[in-house]
């Protein structure tokens, strides 16, 4: 639809299309060509279908509220209509990956139980172009948070022989979805930054990420033959992408990756902030200053986390907290997190909405300050200001999406998590003038995104 009556065109820039045009034909468009307008996005499924196609639409700032109803009810018609197309598409694009046993390769590299650790790998013998990821799920920072880890975040004995990835960023139609893929599963409860054994710290587990993580990369970059001028794409999602975020700037000079590599990070909801807890919690367990400094304390690993010195801030904890490391990394990134942060909010209020914690009035307006300042902090990084890094920020009370269907689906100012990876990519590569993303959502309350995936009971 372009320069349709009742104020709705398509999105600028659109990639050309190949043969006849058609008004209707699936489209890709530039992340670069949002404006600061209402969008109405549902998904972004180039080739799909082309009723997809013809639902991507722009309402220029609610000037004809009426028309943009009515697109809205046509665009739900439309998915509706080419929603069996889009699910086959989606369940039929799997990844395969194996698992790879590390207990030849460091004999130190294990989990919280002391078996060896194994990661998971798909490698392709004409791919220049590499995926590193870590997973997430927290950490622990003494005797009862330890306690309470779930089963696959302490031991890999759980896992299968094979990974089978239908969704999310690992998935074949993710832009690094034919890179060579090496996933490293998180059975050390430390964020993968803990290189201690068992008898040398107060919880009497070994806490090896970072040992595991750097292990796991020499070995799949040596049988993947992985070389000078090859694309690494390192990243993680909320503890992975802290994970990440430590070890990013350190890969090339401790030579766990070769000299002469492109190397991006991709940080998914890794961005920690320093902010009171609502409600007066100040213990370990909902204030995440204290509980980084905390993990720090326990593991012993400021030689981990400060980089060998490489990260110059005063405290250590500082090196592994978002708001203090962020503004320091070297290397080029895309940044992807909430202002409305799901993980931060539920720590910080000690339980998950919905129902709103009470006084609810009181806990949004927290929530809010949260929101700005997060939204300040993210602005005022260096390498975004620059145009060196990309950022995609939402409002939305959601975290760490990258391994599910909305990493693809979900949108802010219509823009996915898969766009924007797709655009930091070809930013990075090309080094044509295409600009990094800088996506940020513009309305200000809690979960009020257009694009957010899940409905919450409106507060």
């Amino acid at each position: 639809i372009t320069q349709a009556p009742g104020g709705f065109s398509d999105l600028r820039n659109m990639a050309p299309a190949v043969g006849p045009a058609s008004p209707c034909q699936p489209m890709e468009a530039e992340i670069s060509s949002v404006e600061n307008g209402v969008i109405v996005d549902v998904g972004h499924l180039v080739g799909t279908s082309p009723h997809l196609g013809c639902c991507r639409l722009v309402m220029r700032r609610a000037r004809r509220p009426l028309a943009a109803v009515f697109g809205v009810m046509i665009c739900t018609m439309l998915v509706y209509l080419a929603w069996p197309s889009v699910h086959t598409r989606l369940s039929s694009i799997d990844n395969v990956l194996e698992r790879i046993s590390l207990a030849d390769v460091d004999p130190k590299a294990v989990c919280n139980d002391g078996r060896p650790a194994a990661y998971y790998r798909k490698l392709r013998g004409d791919s220049r172009a590499w995926f590193i990821f870590l997973e997430g799920g927290g950490w622990c920072w003494d005797n009862e948070s330890c306690a309470g880890r779930e089963e696959r975040h302490m031991s890999d004995a759980s896992l299968g022989a094979r990974m089978v990835v239908s969704e999310g960023i690992m998935a074949a139609g993710s832009p690094v979805g034919d890179f060579n893929i090496v996933y490293l599963p998180h059975c050390s409860s430390d964020a993968h930054m803990g290189d201690i054994d068992a008898e040398h710290n107060e919880v009497g587990w070994p806490f090896r990420g970072a040992r595991i993580l750097r292990a796991a990369i020499r070995h799949a970059a040596a049988i993947g033959g992985l070389e000078v001028g090859d694309l690494v794409v390192f990243g993680g999602v909320s503890a992975g992408g802290r994970g990440a975020m430590v070890h990013i700037d350190a890969l090339v000079p401790s030579g766990v990756l070769p000299e002469g590599v492109r190397l991006l990070g991709y940080f998914d909801s890794p961005y920690y902030i320093e902010m009171r807890p609502f409600g007066g919690l100040d213990d370990a367990a909902h204030n995440l200053r204290v509980q980084t400094q905390t993990v720090v304390k326990l593991m012993r690993n400021e030689h981990v986390i400060g980089v060998g010195g490489a990260c110059p801030l005063r405290e250590a904890w500082q090196c592994a907290f978002g708001e203090h490391r962020m503004p320091l990394l070297q290397t080029p990134f895309l940044i992807v997190t909430s202002m409305y942060d799901w993980y931060q909010l539920k720590v910080a209020q000690g339980a998950e909405c919905c129902p709103f914690p009470e006084p609810r009035d009181h806990f949004l307006r927290w929530a809010d300050e949260f929101a700005n300042r997060t939204r300040a902090e993210l602005l005022r990084l260096p390498q975004v200001r620059s145009g060196q890094s990309g950022l995609l920020s939402t409002t939305c009370y959601d975290h760490a999406l990258s391994n599910w269907a909305n990493f693809a689906m979900e949108t802010t100012l219509g823009v996915s998590m898969q766009d924007a990876l797709s655009q930091t990519i070809l930013s990075f590569s090309k080094h044509d003038g295409t600009p990094m993303p800088k996506i940020v959502d513009t309305c200000t309350h809690f979960h009020c995104g257009l694009g957010c995936s899940k409905r919450l009971t409106p507060p």
